[in-house]
């Protein structure tokens, strides 16, 4: 009735015919495209097995994402010890810098980085007391307050030779044959209206009763150049826009207008470019060289001074206007020789612009009319800075990683919207074009410039020198490197579009130093000419100053410098095109009339060449170079017929050659009577020449500015008057180390 069920014991259960366990699948933290698109099965190697076997491309978009938690924890040890593998290099180098670098007190750095510094690397730069080059106090202005120069300025390259020449020379040029002159020295401001002590503040009491205003239709003749000269190379106005802006400003009466500090700047840009067309009414060379309230560096200075006491009201409240007031205004006082203003111009507009919020790139929700006028106004304004901080030799204020704003657009469509209405150059290149390419130069001149000085700054302070002419070797280590960095600017050269380049006759070279003549077309309009010689100029500039710091004046160091004498060589033919062009433009075109910039180059270029055969008086390229050097200074003097300071520049030049002259014979083993001839018997004692050639070899001279009293105001009132200074006071304060 019961049934009994009896139980196996587990061990006796038979085992015949049991599958094997299933191995655990092996997880993949994200399959490659391929076998993700046909489904088939990966695994984590890389390449995969599926696609090793098939011989195909083995594609994932994150191969290396740590996706699991194993494979994030595996990834934070590898990192971790990375970490203590860089923190024990860094201390080792740490360790050996300081074991072979002599401590010296801490310097700050002159020069700016293209990249940020970790805390500990400017930790250890502070710690170690980095050398640096230290640049030139002087006093170019008027007053008795100096203001420092970087090695990169023409102050110091004149500072550099004109303790050469000291050491050469007994006898320099007489006080009345070379008179101080620019509107800067002769002015404490460009409002002054005559020569007065700093102390005197009375003349601002009645400003406004002396101040002298245009008509209605004097003002519209003067803003119609606007737009064909500085609208086109400074492309920070909306023409439309400001048209409006300015018959708002109009009484009904139509009598009277209301005041505006961007159309009283522009005005007064336009004045100083207007006025330097007509032709100086004065005679001789004495009167030409005297800057007066009449000059033309200094028109339209009512409105300036005007457009900046309404400016002083927007400060707190600063608007797109305001920015392109101090732009403009910055401007005026580089043409009126300003250049400290200037610069402190310029400081002010990058924080109006960065209050604005222009370093940022504009929303998409803004008209793109407004959009890419904020960003022309942005690089405009940086172009601007750069320039000015590396003529000047100063740190720039703004850097490249500092801001987000892309370059602004030069397309056609752009330029259709953007308020002025120039025809189209070719179908890639528009009006907007040029300001586009000013941008890509800049930032490829800023890029050598930095990484060469910084260069400079390490080599220095591995040898413990604050100048690399102390040594041969420093000079060929800083020659060798700039000649490996000029890459940047080599590109942008061969990037510009063929439509923004002067062709060249006698099938010469756009953008080289073979001095060919230009082929300047008839039709063309003048802005777009002026576009095209602007960024020529500019290229061999910038090319030129980078350059220079090669020029050594110590005779023994050349024949050891092969780098740097090739750098010299090719700074003076940068020079030497500089020169060319601006003789061709001056004597047969009118494309640089009124342009004040296109004279700070040709001055600049005439210092370079004069120094090179200072520097290389036997040299080849310094006979090409002295015969050349009177085209200068015939540019100079064609100049000098329109505003004094180019008349003061070419006689400058002439008596700065005639030193060279007599240099460069006494070199070639012409008679001493001969060469005194150049010089005039009156200045030239030949016993002191032999007493100061034995001092060729020691031109290490301690100088103080104030001895020189204007001496370095060459770069716009171009006096020469420190070379008659007492040879006695001149190793009184002088704060830079010459070679």
């Amino acid at each position: 009735m019961f049934t009994t069920f009896i139980a196996k014991s587990p061990v006796e259960e038979p085992t015949r015919g049991r599958l094997p366990a299933r191995k655990k699948r092996a997880q993949v933290a994200r399959a490659c495209h391929w076998c993700r698109v046909h489904r088939v099965r990966c695994d984590s190697t890389y390449p995969c097995t599926s696609c090793r076997n098939r011989g195909i491309s083995c594609r994932s978009e994150a191969v290396t994402e740590a996706r699991t938690l194993p494979q994030a924890i595996i990834e934070i040890e590898e990192l971790k010890q990375k970490v203590k593998e860089l923190e024990g290099k860094l201390a080792h180098e740490k360790q050996a810098k300081l074991r072979r670098i002599p401590a010296v007190p801490p310097t700050p750095r002159l020069h700016d980085c293209s990249k940020p510094r970790s805390g500990t690397e400017a930790f250890n730069q502070h710690e170690i007391g980095k050398r640096c080059w230290e640049g030139i106090h002087a006093r170019t202005a008027r007053g008795q307050q100096t203001q420092w120069y970087g090695p990169s300025s023409t102050f110091y390259f004149i500072g550099r030779m004109s303790t050469y020449l000291r050491s050469i020379l007994p006898s320099p040029l007489l006080d009345e044959q070379i008179q101080p002159n620019s509107a800067s020295r002769s002015f404490a401001s460009p409002i002054y209206s005559k020569k007065v002590v700093l102390e005197d503040n009375t003349w601002t009491r009645d400003a406004s009763a002396r101040e002298e205003y245009l008509t209605g239709i004097q003002e519209e003749y003067f803003l119609g150049m606007f737009w064909h000269s500085y609208h086109c190379t400074y492309q920070i106005l909306d023409e439309s826009e400001f048209k409006e802006h300015y018959k708002s400003l109009w009484t009904s009466a139509g009598h009277t207008r209301r005041p505006s500090a961007l159309v009283d700047i522009v005005l007064a840009i336009c004045m100083q470019y207007g006025v330097a067309f007509l032709p100086q009414s004065c005679a001789g060379i004495e009167k030409k060289t005297n800057v007066d309230v009449t000059d033309a560096t200094i028109a339209g200075r009512w409105y300036y001074h005007r457009c900046q006491t309404l400016l002083t009201a927007e400060l707190e409240s600063p608007s797109i206007s305001t920015l392109q007031s101090h732009i403009l205004s910055a401007i005026y006082l580089c043409n009126a020789s300003f250049q400290n203003m200037a610069h402190t111009t310029l400081a002010t507009a990058i924080r109006i612009a960065h209050i604005l919020g222009l370093h940022l790139e504009p929303p998409e929700t803004m008209p793109r009319v407004q959009r890419e006028l904020r960003k022309r106004i942005w690089w405009t304004l940086y172009t601007i800075e750069s320039k000015t901080s590396m003529k000047l030799g100063r740190p720039a204020i703004v850097q490249p990683i500092d801001f987000m704003c892309s370059l602004p657009a030069d397309k056609h469509a752009v330029a259709s919207i953007s308020g002025s209405n120039f025809a189209p150059v070719d179908e890639r290149v528009s009006w907007l074009t040029y300001g586009v390419q000013l941008g890509k130069l800049i930032l490829a001149a800023r890029e050598t410039y930095l990484s060469f000085y910084t260069k400079c700054d390490e080599i220095m302070a591995a040898n413990n020198f604050n100048t690399i002419y102390n040594d041969p070797e420093v000079l060929e280590s800083a020659a060798d490197f700039i000649k490996s960095n000029m890459q940047p600017l080599s590109q942008w050269r061969d990037d510009v579009p063929e439509a923004l380049k002067t062709k060249r006759k006698d099938a010469g070279e756009r953008f080289s130093t073979d001095r060919s003549p230009l082929e300047v077309q008839k039709f063309a309009p003048l802005w777009l000419q002026r576009q095209r010689v602007f960024l020529e100029l500019l290229y061999h500039n910038l090319s030129m100053n980078l350059y220079r710091p090669s020029i050594c004046f110590t005779p023994a160091a050349h024949d050891s410098t092969p780098a740097a004498d090739a750098h010299s060589v090719a700074c003076v033919s940068h020079a030497m095109s500089i020169t060319a062009i601006m003789h061709q433009l001056v004597t047969e075109t009118e494309i640089m009339n009124g342009w004040h910039e296109a004279f700070q180059w040709q001055w600049n270029a005439s210092l370079s060449t004069i120094g090179f055969i200072l520097a290389y008086p036997t040299h080849d390229t310094a006979i090409v170079a002295r015969k050349l050097i009177e085209d200068a200074i015939s540019v100079l003097e064609l100049l000098g017929n329109h505003f004094a300071i180019a008349a003061s520049a070419a006689t400058v030049a002439r008596d700065l050659v005639a030193k060279a002259d007599f240099l460069m014979n006494r070199h070639n083993g012409l008679a001493l009577k001969d060469a005194d001839m150049l010089i005039g018997p009156d200045q030239l004692e030949r016993s002191h020449v032999d007493a100061f050639t034995n001092q060729q070899d020691n031109m290490f001279l301690e100088m103080d500015s104030n001895s020189f009293a204007g001496s370095m105001d060459f770069a716009f009132s171009h006096s020469f008057e420190w070379l008659t200074a007492d040879s006695s006071s001149i190793a009184d304060n002088w704060k830079f180390t010459q070679d």
